[in-house]
C-alpha cells in the first residue's frame, strides 16, 4: 500500500509543479509585456524631451462659427474689475471665466504629453477594473479598438492627468480636460476626414 500511494504523490506533485510553472510564466509574460509597454512609454517622453524647445508652436484648436452670432463685449470692463462698486464681484467671476474658456495653444509636446497621460490613464483605470474583477490587469487590454485609450474619456481623473501635464507647463484640471477633450475632437475629425477620403 505505501508504495502505491508513493507513485501518486509523486505524479501529483509533479502535476501540480508543472500547473506553478505554467502559472508562473504566465505571470512573468504578463509582468514583460507590461514593463515593455511601461519603455515604450519613457522612450516616447524621452523622444518629446528632446525636441528643441523654440520649435514653434501648434495650433490645435479651431474656430466653431455660430450663424448670426455676435462677439459678447463688456462695456467698461478695466473700470468694473477695479474699485468698490456693486459689480466688483460679478467683475471677478466675469474675469476668472474669460481666463478659463480663452483658448490657449498648446506646443506639440505638450500636446503628445497630454495625450500619453489619457492613455495612461485610461490604461491605469482598465487594470484597477480588471483587478475589481479579479483578472490580471493587463490581460485582454488587446481587446479594445485601435485608440481606444486615447480617446476615451469616461471615468477619466483630470487632477491625475493634470498632475502629468504640470510637469511640463503650468496646467490647471479645467484646462486639461478642455485640452484633452479638444485633443479627442481632433482626432475625430482627423479620422472622419480618413473615413471620407476611403469613401470617395
Amino acid at each position: 500500500m505505501a508504495s502505491a500511494s508513493g507513485p501518486l504523490n509523486a505524479k501529483e506533485l509533479t502535476q501540480r509543479a508543472l500547473q506553478a510553472n505554467k502559472d508562473h510564466q504566465y505571470n512573468l509574460k504578463v509582468y514583460s509585456e507590461r514593463l515593455e509597454a511601461e519603455l515604450e512609454a519613457v522612450d516616447k517622453l524621452l523622444a518629446v524631451a528632446e525636441i528643441p524647445e523654440d520649435e514653434l508652436e501648434v495650433d490645435a484648436g479651431g474656430t466653431i462659427l455660430v450663424p448670426g452670432s455676435v462677439k459678447a463685449e463688456g462695456l467698461l470692463e478695466s473700470d468694473l474689475s477695479l474699485g468698490d462698486h456693486p459689480f466688483s464681484e460679478d467683475a471677478v467671476k466675469r474675469q476668472r471665466y474669460l481666463q478659463a474658456t480663452t483658448m490657449h495653444p498648446m506646443k506639440a509636446a505638450e500636446l503628445e504629453t497630454l495625450a500619453e497621460a489619457v492613455r495612461s490613464e485610461n490604461h491605469r483605470i482598465y487594470a484597477l477594473e480588471a483587478q475589481r474583477r479579479g483578472q490580471q490587469p493587463l490581460v485582454g487590454i488587446n481587446d479594445h479598438p485601435e485608440g481606444f485609450f486615447g480617446i476615451n474619456k469616461v471615468g477619466i481623473n483630470w487632477e491625475r492627468v493634470a498632475s502629468k501635464e504640470l510637469r511640463m507647463c503650468n496646467a490647471h484640471p479645467k484646462n486639461v480636460r478642455f485640452g484633452g477633450l479638444a485633443t479627442v475632437i481632433q482626432s475625430l475629425i482627423v479620422r472622419h476626414g480618413q473615413n471620407q477620403r476611403t469613401l470617395e
